[in-house]
């Protein structure tokens, strides 16, 4: 009895001192099954409804590189807030040793127990999010064995964790990965199994977690998981003047308006020495193109997933003009270009196999200038896909355009009943501020009309809610986030 009293002490001092959810009860593998683990995993993706992301912090290659580091203050700010749950990027590979058995430094481990139990024992729910394994999207045959021993410290080491501990497998899988994917976060998620059975895990698509790819996100047979997707379109204006972004210093200011007309979702601008403008009269969308030389072009490309099951690009000319189109399944498979003489007021169907689509994906539509053409303005109404998958227009209002990437996660949720969050969503700090508040505003409330939780990026760094040079909110985004 004695013997029994001291190991009751010493367990209760042990959870103490790490922060953890006394209240767990035992399971047969010897893991913890916190009592709250009972609840459906739609009532605990609830927990992420107000999320926000502790960026730039624990992600970078070591704390305080990138100009912010974790404060205490910042886990009573986000609680004060409004927020219902911290996202946590953690760069873990960078903390871990490079062979076999690829020990995570216990240094490092202390330091995420000590935000783990920031958060908890405020009330807010924390995300320990895989984030920024570069090695990995680059080389992922020579990194899985490193990327699971890695997943297998981590779930062991926060067993017995509260339930409001979620795991999150891998942020944004991209590059050399992509093929891999499906099949490494299936190994990922068995070996966080054998020591969280029933934890909740955040999982989700490649492309940088774009929702057009959730498509092909092959899931295993687990009732735990959340899937997540982010959100930067469109991606002109969120990331306009971002270091990181190659060009983005020289692209053109943007504001947001939600009511101004812009491309489909779908599709990003990728024009060369063109300048474009997109406007409602008398209810036909027009796309005006002012092309500065020959062969300057109007280039759209599809975003992510190649659109199917289109076999024509239609539109009514308002103006005059030699154009050449060009369309493919991808990038590198540019053919000589169809051209057309236009003359205004006729209607025109090109169809995509005369103009180099070999197949019916569709990656990249091309408008340019023909080659003995002066520079060239023309006007194009109604610019439409169409094919057996329907009629795709060109264009739709900013607002609209919002709505529409979140139907595309909202849906694939219900059809596959699985609740879904979208992880990250911002504007960076170079933009309008007026219009970051306005767009950021159009998608809380597009995601809370749709049911979809999300995770505002980021806390105090370039996209941040809060000021850290004023120790004050951004209170017009702030408001967006939390009215």
């Amino acid at each position: 009895m004695k013997n029994s009293s001291v190991l009751l002490g010493l367990t209760l001092l042990l959870v103490a001192c790490t922060g953890f959810d006394s209240s767990a009860s035992t399971v047969a593998n010897g893991a913890a099954t916190p009592k709250a683990e009972l609840e459906s995993i739609t009532t605990r993706a609830q927990k992420l409804n107000r999320t926000v992301n502790f960026g730039n912090m624990l992600e970078a290659p070591k704390e305080g590189d990138w100009g912010i580091s974790l404060e205490e203050r910042f886990f009573q700010l986000a609680k004060e807030g409004g927020f219902s749950a911290i996202r946590l990027p953690i760069r873990w590979n960078t903390h871990a040793a490079a062979a076999a058995p690829y020990t995570v430094n216990p240094v490092f481990f202390a330091r995420v127990d000590w935000a783990v139990k920031q958060a908890n024992s405020r009330g807010l729910s924390i995300i320990i999010d895989f984030h920024h394994y570069d090695e990995l999207m680059a080389q992922p045959q020579q990194h899985r064995e490193r990327f699971l021993a890695i997943w297998k410290q981590v779930a062991e080491h926060y067993k017995n964790a509260s339930s409001n501990v979620f795991f999150e497998v891998l942020n944004e899988p991209h590059g050399a990965l992509e093929p891999f994917w499906n099949d490494y976060q299936k190994q990922a998620i068995a070996v966080i199994r054998k020591s969280n059975p029933t934890r909740a895990l955040i999982v989700g698509p490649t492309g940088y977690n774009s929702a057009y790819k959730l498509s092909s996100l092959e899931l295993p047979d687990d009732n735990n998981l959340i899937v997540t997707f982010h959100n930067y379109d469109p991606f002109r204006f969120t990331h306009q003047g971002a270091e990181w972004v190659d060009g983005a210093a020289n692209w053109p200011k943007l504001e947001w308006t939600g009511t101004k007309l812009d491309l489909k979702a779908r599709f990003q601008n990728w024009s060369w020495e063109t300048k474009s403008s997109f406007v409602l009269t008398g209810g036909k969308q027009t796309v005006s193109l002012e092309y500065a030389r020959p062969w300057a072009g109007f280039y759209l490309h599809v975003a992510d997933t190649p659109l199917t099951e289109y076999d024509k690009l239609r539109f009514k000319a308002a103006g005059a003009g030699k154009l050449g189109f060009v369309c493919s399944d991808r990038q590198d498979n540019w053919s000589p270009p169809y051209v057309l003489e236009v003359k205004a007021g006729q209607d025109y169907s090109v169809p995509l196999s005369s103009c180099g689509n070999p197949s019916k994906l569709l990656s990249l539509v091309v408008m340019n200038a023909s080659d003995t053409a002066p520079a060239l303005k023309i006007s194009l109404e109604d610019v439409r896909l169409e094919g057996s998958a329907g009629t795709l227009t060109l264009l739709q209002s900013e607002r609209d355009a919002v709505a529409s990437l979140l139907n595309v996660a909202q849906s694939w949720g219900k059809a596959k009943g699985r609740p879904v969050f979208m992880g990250e969503f911002g504007a960076y700090s170079k933009a309008d501020y007026a219009s970051r508040v306005r767009w950021t505003a159009a998608v809380r409330e597009e995601a809370a009309k749709k049911g979809i939780a999300w995770g505002y990026w980021e806390f105090g760094a370039g996209f941040g809610v809060y000021d850290r040079t004023k120790n004050a909110w951004n209170a017009d985004l702030l408001k967006a986030l939390i009215p």
